[in-house]
C-alpha cells in the first residue's frame, strides 16, 4: 500500500477548511492509500482522536509556523525529517497554503514527489482573497507585490513590515509551487489563474471539490420569505456591494449572516443600514454557536446571495446552499462563470452590475416558476461538482504519472 503524507492548513474544528481536510482524508483512505497527517494540534480534542483512530491515520504534530522559518529552516526542517523518517511516505500532498511550508527543497533532494492544491488565491495575493472594489484582481500575480501597497491591501499599523514578510513568503513560495510534481485544482477557471501565475498546464489535474454531502443530510429545508447573504464581510467577498443592492430592491427581506457581532456593528455603521434594520428589511444574524445554525438559516431562506468577486474556487457557503436546493445569486467571478448558466441553475450578474443583481432578486421573489427551475438547477450543479465517482482513477493518475520530477 502506497503512503501519502497530507500537510493541510488546518484540520481540527468545524469551519470549512477543517471539514474539507477531514473529508479529503476519508477520500484518500478510500483510494487504498496509507495516510499520514502532519498538522498542528490547534482545536484537537477527543473527537479528533476518534476520527484518527476510525480512519487509521498516522498523526504527526506540526509546530506552529513562524516567519523566521523562511530564512532559518533548521528546527522546522529537523522536525519534518523526523516525520519523513518515521512514516516514509511515497507522496506528499500540500492542501491549502504553501507559503508557510518550507520543506520542498528537501523533498526534491530526496526524490519524494509532492503535489499542491490551493484553496484560495493566497499564493499570489498578500491579503489571500484577490479582489478589489472594482472586481477580480491579478495585479500581484507576476510578482510585483508593490501593487498591494498601492491598493492599500495591507491593513495593519505595521503595514510595511507586514508587507515585506508577506511579499517574501510569496516570493519563496513561487519556486516551491512551480517545482511541484503536480498542481491540483477544482476547476478549469482555477487552472487558468494558476497558468497566469506560471504553472505548466501539462502538470495540472482536476479533482472534485472536497465537500462531504452527508453534512447536509439532517437539514430540513423550507421555502422562506427572505434572501440570505453569506460570506466573509470583506471587499473580495463582494460585501461592499450588498448595501446598494438592498437599496435598489423593494419589498424584499434580507438576512445578513455576519459571524462576529463587532464586524456586524461596523458594517451597519459604515453603510448607514440602521434604518433598514429598524424597518425589518434587514436582519443581522451573528454569534451563531454551531455551523448547523448557519445551515438552518440557509435552509429556511427563499434564496442565497454569495456576492464574491475574487477568483473563487468553490466556497462552502455556496455549495451548502446549492446542496440544500436553494437558488443562488452570484457575480461571474472564478468558478461561478464555469458552473453557472444565468437563469438555468443560478442568477448570474457581471461583477459590479448592481441593477441586474437587484432586478434578479425581485424577479425571483415574484416568480415561482423561476424559483423552481433554479432550485433544481442548483442541486444538479452541486451533484456534478462534488461527484467522486471517478476520484479513485483521478488520484491514481496523479500519483502514478509524475510528469515532472525536478532534481
Amino acid at each position: 500500500m502506497k503512503k501519502i503524507l497530507l500537510i493541510p492548513d488546518s484540520t481540527w474544528g468545524n469551519e470549512s477548511g477543517h471539514r474539507s481536510t477531514q473529508f479529503l482524508i476519508k477520500k484518500l483512505r478510500s483510494c487504498n492509500l496509507e495516510v499520514g497527517l502532519y498538522c498542528s494540534d490547534d482545536n484537537r480534542d477527543s473527537q479528533s482522536d476518534i476520527f484518527l483512530k476510525n480512519n487509521k491515520i498516522h498523526y504527526f504534530q506540526k509546530k506552529q509556523y513562524r516567519f523566521f522559518h523562511q530564512v532559518f529552516e533548521y528546527f522546522a526542517l529537523k522536525e519534518f525529517k523526523k516525520v519523513i523518517k518515521a512514516f516514509q511516505p511515497d507522496h506528499i500532498l500540500y492542501f491549502g497554503a504553501i507559503s508557510n511550508k518550507t520543506f520542498t527543497e528537501y523533498l526534491i533532494k530526496e526524490s519524494i514527489p509532492y503535489y499542491y492544491l490551493p484553496l484560495t488565491t493566497e499564493y499570489y495575493c498578500l491579503k489571500d482573497f484577490a479582489g478589489l472594489e472594482e472586481g477580480t484582481c491579478y495585479k500581484c500575480i507576476n510578482g510585483n507585490y508593490f501593487n498591494a501597497l498601492k491598493n492599500n491591501c495591507i491593513q495593519s499599523k505595521n503595514k510595511y513590515l507586514v508587507f515585506l514578510k508577506k511579499a517574501f513568503e510569496r516570493y519563496k513560495s513561487k519556486e516551491r509551487i512551480l517545482k511541484a510534481n503536480r498542481i491540483i485544482a477544482y476547476s478549469n477557471s482555477q487552472l487558468e489563474v494558476l497558468e497566469k501565475y506560471g504553472v505548466d498546464k501539462d502538470i495540472s489535474s482536476l479533482v472534485p471539490i472536497f465537500f462531504d454531502q452527508d453534512n447536509l443530510n439532517n437539514i430540513k429545508t423550507t421555502k422562506g420569505d427572505y434572501f440570505a447573504v453569506i460570506g466573509q464581510c470583506s471587499v473580495a467577498k463582494g460585501w461592499h456591494l450588498i448595501p446598494e443592492i438592498i437599496r435598489n430592491t423593494s419589498g424584499i427581506k434580507f438576512k445578513l449572516i455576519i459571524y462576529k457581532d463587532s464586524v456586524a456593528k461596523n458594517f451597519i455603521k459604515k453603510y448607514s443600514l440602521q434604518p433598514y434594520i429598524e424597518s425589518g428589511i434587514i436582519e443581522i444574524i451573528s454569534n451563531l454557536a454551531e455551523h448547523e445554525d448557519v445551515l438552518n438559516v440557509i435552509a429556511k431562506s427563499k434564496a442565497v446571495i454569495v456576492p464574491s468577486i475574487y477568483p473563487t474556487t468553490g466556497e462552502f457557503a455556496l455549495l451548502e446552499s446549492m446542496g440544500l436546493s436553494k437558488p443562488v445569486l452570484v457575480f461571474d467571478a472564478g468558478i461561478h462563470k464555469e458552473i453557472f448558466i444565468d437563469r438555468e441553475n443560478a442568477l448570474v450578474s457581471s461583477i459590479g452590475d448592481i441593477q441586474k443583481f437587484s432586478k434578479d432578486i425581485e424577479d425571483l421573489s415574484n416568480d415561482d416558476e423561476l424559483w423552481t427551475v433554479l432550485s433544481h438547477g442548483a442541486f444538479k450543479a452541486f451533484n456534478q461538482i462534488t461527484d467522486f465517482k471517478n476520484f479513485d482513477s483521478s488520484m491514481n493518475d496523479i500519483l502514478i504519472n509524475n510528469i515532472k520530477n525536478v532534481n
